[in-house]
């Protein structure tokens, strides 16, 4: 019990930790690993707590959980093929399904399903048709402006799921953050970072002039030439070729043809930034629209944006679009369509959270003790009993354990904030320098103990007779020989 008692004291108490100075450089790198792994490991165990209870932090409504059942609806059944992870066997003739929920507040929660089982990622060679545009209408939806009281508060609450042949779609508010930004407007979270979400300009040829190749086997045509201004899927004929209109990359601006296109979504007249036109006495600006190729809008070559799923990634996660119920019971429940969603929003901000944290435990309690043994070992070198900077490294090590443990545990109970490890970091650094301060500072005292001790020393030595005390030589008798 002794040795028990001892060993748990030589992480607390300076002068028995001062034993493991001389630690094995292997077993140092191994106790940091370990204590960033502890703080970080466990403060992920309690993120999804963490997620849920801040659920608008990550674009979910705090109903999201707490809606009221009896919203019965016959979906359709699909499978899900293993090889290519996209629907088949689809059954269902309904596409769009919309359900509201009577909230307790008395606003509601409006929930809009949509199937495109037959929008894929890629355009399929053998349709004629774009495989990548949804038919719904996804412009109007997208450009309206969710309702607020006069304190701000949605008088509305709007949830979009789309369910393609490979991807689930989602994104609420109409594409508009919960709270205001730092100008006092509410944020449109797909267009405020990354790439472009509108729909791109698309040009045509106008005449033979503009049919230019960027190669002598004419098999690269320049697009910069093209001039005429055209919609998705157009085509113009010159000659016996028949061409294709060419996304720019640039957004596109329409303008209403007519007085009959009110929606958005019905103009019909490519133009520039800034044209307008007049109908029956009404101006209209020109304006951009969203892609209603959504795989463009959430995702790009190297990343993609919060809200868009793959149905395999969901059936991993435990959430099967195919049959919510999971019991191939005919109605299902309509909230259970909301919070599948939200299980993917809370699964998916646990994984980034997961991600950051683990990263952040890296730097801050693997990587920075570096910099502060390196900086203590130069300042405190000389004047302590610490003198080699695998000693101080040590010392660090060994002092890192019991603020690591204590910050895994009041992680555990009280779950606070999830980036724990950049505020233990503060902690383990106060602790360990004060395991160097105790341990360093003996070595002063006893330096000076020492010093008195030789000066009383010094002090105390008998006083030395400097006379010369002298005796009289008597003569000596030679005995040399003599010469008879």
């Amino acid at each position: 019990m002794k040795k028990v008692l001892d060993f748990i004291l030589s992480f607390i108490v300076p002068k028995k930790m001062k034993r493991y100075r001389n630690l094995n450089i292997f077993l140092i790198v191994l106790i940091f690993l370990g204590c960033a792994l502890l703080c970080a490991g466990v403060s992920n165990l309690a993120l999804e707590g963490y997620v849920k209870r801040n659920k608008e932090n990550f674009r979910l409504f705090s109903e999201t959980y707490d809606l009221p059942s009896g919203n019965e609806e016959v979906l359709p059944k699909f499978n899900l093929n293993q090889k290519t992870y996209s629907i088949e066997d689809f059954a269902g003739e309904q596409k769009i399904f919309e359900t509201t929920f009577t909230l307790e507040d008395s606003s509601e929660l409006n929930l809009t399903l949509v199937y495109e089982p037959d929008v894929y990622i890629n355009d399929l060679p053998e349709t004629k048709h774009d495989d990548r545009i949804i038919e719904f209408n996804i412009i109007d939806y997208y450009n309206y402006v969710p309702e607020r009281d006069a304190d701000g508060n949605l008088k509305e609450k709007n949830i979009l799921v789309i369910i393609t042949a490979e991807l689930i779609y989602y994104f609420n508010n109409h594409g508009y953050d919960l709270y205001k930004n730092a100008e006092g407007s509410y944020t449109r979270y797909l267009e405020s970072t990354g790439w472009s979400i509108m729909e791109s300009k698309h040009v045509l040829p106008k005449d033979e002039s503009e049919i230019v190749y960027l190669d002598t086997e004419k098999k690269e045509l320049d697009y910069s030439k093209w001039t005429l201004s055209a919609s998705l899927g157009d085509t113009t004929t010159i000659g016996d070729t028949t061409y294709v209109a060419y996304a720019t990359g640039e957004d596109a601006y329409f303008l209403p043809a007519t007085s009959s296109e009110v929606n958005l979504s019905d103009w019909s007249l490519s133009c520039n930034k800034d044209d307008t036109i007049t109908h029956n006495g009404v101006e209209y600006k020109a304006k951009t629209r969203i892609n209603r190729n959504l795989h463009n809008v959430f995702v790009s070559e190297n990343t993609q944006r919060i809200g868009v799923f793959s149905l395999y990634q969901a059936s991993k996660m435990g959430v099967n679009f195919s049959d919510l119920n999971g019991d191939n019971k005919a109605t299902t429940d309509m909230k259970l369509v909301v919070e599948a969603i939200g299980d993917l929003m809370v699964k998916t901000g646990v994984s980034q959270l997961e991600n950051y944290n683990t990263i952040y435990a890296m730097i801050f309690i693997f990587i920075m003790p570096l910099l502060w043994t390196f900086a203590l070992w130069v300042m405190s070198r000389k004047f302590g009993e610490l003198t080699r900077f695998k000693e101080y490294y040590a010392i660090c090590a060994v002092s890192y354990i019991v603020p690591s443990i204590l910050t895994a545990l009041f992680t555990l109970f009280s779950q606070p904030y999830a980036f724990i490890a950049q505020y233990a970091m503060f902690i383990q650094l106060g602790f360990y320098i004060y395991m160097v301060y105790k341990i360093n500072n003996p070595k002063v005292k006893n330096n000076n103990n020492n010093n008195t001790s030789s000066t009383n020393k010094i002090q105390e030595r008998p006083e030395v007779d400097l006379n010369v005390k002298t005796e009289k030589v008597t003569e000596i008798k030679s005995n040399a020989a003599q010469m008879e």
